[in-house]
């Protein structure tokens, strides 16, 4: 099984001109979300799928005067099962000496690359980078 979670992101365009001296103002846009992925759940695990989100949802979820990404919903589906669109790119993330790491394959690059960062509190990223795969065919 897999975990698939989904968020929504939202940009407060009052931000891009606010001076920082009193209140921001408030003009939120919803601009999409991501997709992020947990591969090889195992539901009789000691960890419960609930306490994966509860871990990494603190990574994802980010809230500021001019952004905001949260969680919109998650759910196990069969390892073989795509839920998102073929142009999407999402975050596949793997826990490893005790960190997120997420990596993916943007279909937007003109040249075929893979992305990856180790997650940080609030959407912070640690280790950013991305390795060029090869030509486009």
């Amino acid at each position: 099984m897999k975990l698939i979670i989904d968020t929504q992101h939202k940009e407060n365009y009052g931000a891009h001109a606010w001076d920082g001296k009193g209140e921001c103002p408030q003009y939120w846009k919803f601009k999409g979300g991501s997709t992020y992925v947990v591969e090889n759940v195992s539901i009789s695990s000691a960890m419960s799928v609930k306490d994966i989100v509860r871990e990494i949802r603190p990574l994802i979820e980010s809230n500021d005067e001019g952004f905001q990404e949260y969680i919109l919903d998650w759910g196990l589906h069969d390892n073989d099962e795509v839920t998102w669109d073929k142009w999407e790119a999402p975050w596949f993330l793997k826990k490893e000496d005790d960190k997120w790491k997420a990596s993916r394959k943007p279909t937007h690059w003109t040249v075929p690359v893979e992305e990856s960062y180790t997650m940080l509190a609030e959407g912070g990223r640690e280790n950013y980078g991305y390795v060029e795969l090869g030509e486009v065919a």
